[in-house]
């Protein structure tokens, strides 16, 4: 499967609303992320808030340590990850709609507030998606924007 066919099952299949974890009382919804590698998806509310990231692997393909390291990546060394903290999902024929019995996809995901330290404090540092740029960032959980520094510092 090609990664515009890949994409287009997503975006077809799984790419309904869900509520914002522990954020808001908001909808998340699917933005896909640009990425050389793999077609990665986050849910994201209104306020930029990733409620959980989603990498998306035809077959039996998964890396979740590849997943783990976007988020160290983009988390700026902020964000605490283990391995425990990624989960794969196998998406079986049956789910999208298809048929068959190969299964069509794999989701490699990390959830935020799966995070172990179960914090509350609504300064802890959590990941945002711009909503000019497209680009992770980390903020307060309590931020009041879904734009990056950049964006914001460009737009005033």
């Amino acid at each position: 499967m090609n990664p515009f066919m890949l994409r287009e099952l997503v975006e077809s299949k799984l790419s309904g609303t869900t509520p914002c974890f522990r954020h808001c009382s908001e909808a998340a919804s699917l933005k896909f992320l640009q990425d050389e590698k793999f077609l990665i998806g986050a849910y994201v509310c209104p306020s930029g808030y990733v409620s959980r990231l989603v990498m998306y692997g035809e077959g039996g393909e998964s890396n979740p340590s590849y997943l783990k390291e976007i988020v160290k990546k983009h988390g700026s060394g902020l964000i605490d990850i283990q391995d425990g903290d990624i989960r794969v999902a196998t998406r079986h024929p049956w789910d999208l709609g298809a048929p068959g019995g190969v299964d069509l996809l794999k989701e490699t995901y990390w959830t935020q507030s799966y995070r172990r330290s179960k914090s509350e404090d609504p300064k802890r540092i959590s990941l945002f998606l711009c909503s000019h740029c497209s680009k992770l960032f980390t903020g307060p959980l309590d931020s009041a924007g879904p734009m990056c520094a950049e964006c914001s510092a460009s737009k005033s």
